[in-house]
């Protein structure tokens, strides 16, 4: 804190004080080395916090006290009174691309902006009676801001983010991104148990699982975002996910069957939806987009010479849809539809986001609909 005569430019050397007389009212002269005038003034908060783009206030105090200027022309103040007379106050950023003043400039409040992430200083000064000033200082930071962005349809209901463990041609891993403001700004990921992260200095990265989770949200993604070195954190739960069942909703049959035909051939459709589910206890549905579902089918008995797709040793691939449901079409035509008594069967293998499911589902086709043998397959 400086104090300094603006009337000489120099520190005050004046040796008298304006006193009142509490009997008179009247201001007095005495010859003696003290007066009232401003000394240490303060800054509230002692010190400016912002993020990018938000504003802040900062106060100020005058501070007067019974002053004494010794030989050295050195301020030593006193215990704090009041005092009486014109103040002016002025603020000023050290770096006003970094924060600016949105007003109160001339003030005793004021309030402040972050313009850029980085550190500066805010000074306050007040200008008192003898034409004293006095200035104070505190530093002012930006923070940048940031937020971690989980891959679309991989987060719970509960706002995890969800990765899923997956075989060979299975989703392993999911994306995650950094969205810091102002831009530019350095990253570095980190991540809790049973995670590990790809581009780790990356605004976009990805996130894998070493190993699944025992309870929904016991694990987290983070990072810390920096610009013009002031930095911020964020982190976001996250659940390991394991596929352990594989259940169709249905075993088929004529409610779930509809016409349907294939050039010159017809016969029927019958659509069969399985959903996958987790390790927890109970568990729960997995409700993630585009987790692969493989069969390979082979015919067993086909006595009138049938169409079936796909054809056997021929894999087929489909995926779940944003509530996690994957569907089965099992259809059956033949030139001139199918014969009355018509019947066959198929074994059909079924791999789940890279892991092969059992036992191998048995699939009936009669006349009219199609059915399967298992509700349940598992790992």
């Amino acid at each position: 804190m400086t104090c300094t005569d603006l009337l000489s430019g120099e520190a005050v050397r004046r040796h008298s004080v304006v006193q009142t007389d509490p009997a008179v009212g009247m201001a007095q002269n005495f010859s003696c080395s003290n007066y009232y005038t401003i000394c240490n003034p303060t800054i509230s908060p002692s010190q400016l916090e912002l993020g990018f783009s938000q504003s802040g206030p900062l106060g100020g105090s005058e501070g007067w006290n019974l002053s004494h200027f010794g030989p050295n022309n050195s301020c030593t103040c006193g215990a704090w009174t009041s005092g009486s007379g014109s103040l002016y106050y002025l603020w000023a950023s050290g770096n006003s691309s970094i924060a600016s003043i949105l007003s109160g400039g001339a003030a005793a409040n004021s309030q402040w902006y972050g313009q850029y992430g980085g550190q500066t200083t805010a000074s306050f000064s007040v200008t008192g009676p003898y034409g004293v000033a006095c200035q104070v200082q505190a530093p002012a930071a930006v923070l940048p801001n940031v937020t971690i962005q989980v891959q679309s349809g991989f987060v719970s209901m509960a706002g995890n983010g969800l990765i899923l463990l997956g075989g060979p041609g299975g989703i392993s891993s999911t994306a995650i991104t950094a969205n810091g403001s102002p831009s530019g700004g350095t990253v570095v990921w980190n991540s809790g148990p049973r995670i590990q992260i790809s581009g780790i200095n990356s605004i976009n990265a990805s996130a894998s699982g070493t190993g699944a989770s025992s309870s929904g949200g016991d694990t987290y993604v983070g990072l810390t975002y920096t610009v013009n070195g002031q930095s911020r954190q964020a982190s976001t739960p996250f659940t390991v996910l394991n596929l352990t069942l594989f259940n169709a909703t249905s075993l088929g049959g004529s409610q779930y069957t509809t016409p349907y035909s294939y050039g010159n051939e017809s016969g029927y459709l019958t659509t069969i939806t399985y959903y996958s589910y987790d390790q927890m206890s109970p568990a729960n549905v997995i409700a993630v987009p585009g987790i692969p579902f493989t069969e390979v089918l082979s015919t067993t008995s086909n006595p009138y010479g049938a169409t079936f797709s796909p054809s056997d040793g021929v894999p087929r691939t489909a995926t779940s849809n944003s509530s996690g449901a994957m569907t089965d079409q099992l259809s059956a035509v033949a030139v001139g539809g199918l014969p009355a008594g018509f019947s066959a069967s198929r074994s059909q293998s079924i791999t789940v986001n890279g892991f092969a499911f059992t036992p191998s589902q048995q699939q009936t086709y009669t006349y009219s609909y199609a059915t399967i043998s298992t509700q349940s397959l598992h790992r």
